[in-house]
């Protein structure tokens, strides 16, 4: 190959991984924060990869606790948000994120807040995925009572009062179900949609998941949990 030739190859070369660059760049999802009053530890953002969370990005916080993290996405996914204080305790601090491509989100939280979730801003799906945490957290909280009662009864080997908790917190399963399936149905314009179904309905009757897809909008469908619980449908079939 004579130097001519060369050069162009070389050039054509350089503009191809130029444009892949670029590419990658505008499909990111780039979240920036600040976990006031922490002075040292690392900061995670995490997916799920083959059932296991896998890093992404990381950053070292060192004194300010500001961070920078991103990733390339091809679609919406939900993503995880990990911190490590270095304080021995494992996992005690991790909280769900919605990524979308091309966008980007702020985050804030206290290291000493009672606050479990952070201030966040960006994507509106992730305020519907926000809404849909609450909304769990409070279908939790009842089912925790119950529980509470539960073995509070059999503790006294109070039998009306077992059968009453059993009874009741079968009633709160079926609430919960019918919760998940109204806020999908509410939601079928946002991504967040069909992933509320994959990981809330599972066993729920196929003909609520069938009538959530159905609702979903088409761009919905076509996203990445959309395929997923089209593929959850057809498998029952």
């Amino acid at each position: 190959m004579n130097l001519r030739l060369f050069l162009l190859a070389l050039s054509t070369l350089c503009i191809s991984c130029a444009d892949e660059n670029q590419d990658e760049i505008e499909r990111s999802f780039r979240i920036t924060g600040e976990i006031e009053a922490l002075k040292k530890g690392v900061i995670y953002l995490e997916r799920i990869q083959d059932s296991a969370l896998i890093a992404v990005d990381s950053a070292r916080i060192d004194g300010d606790g500001v961070f920078d993290l991103s990733t390339p996405l091809s679609d919406d996914e939900l993503l995880f948000i990990y911190l490590d204080k270095n304080d021995g305790i494992a996992y005690d601090d991790r909280w769900q994120v919605w990524g979308s491509p091309g966008t980007s989100m702020s985050f804030k939280w206290h290291r000493d807040s009672i606050e479990k979730q952070p201030r966040t801003t960006g994507s509106a799906p992730q305020q519907v995925l926000e809404d849909f945490i609450a909304l769990q957290r409070f279908h939790d909280n009842r089912a925790l009572r119950t529980i509470q009662d539960y073995y509070i009864a059999k503790e006294a080997e109070d039998v009306s009062a077992l059968e009453e908790s059993d009874k009741r917190y079968s009633q709160l399963e079926q609430r919960r179900a019918l919760s998940m399936i109204n806020f999908a149905l509410t939601h079928s314009d946002s991504p967040v949609a069909p992933y509320v179904a994959m990981s809330e309905l599972r066993a729920a009757n196929p003909k609520y998941l069938d009538t959530i897809y159905k609702k979903l909008a088409p761009s919905v469908r076509a996203s990445h949990y959309g395929v997923v619980l089209k593929e959850q449908l057809e498998s029952i079939d």
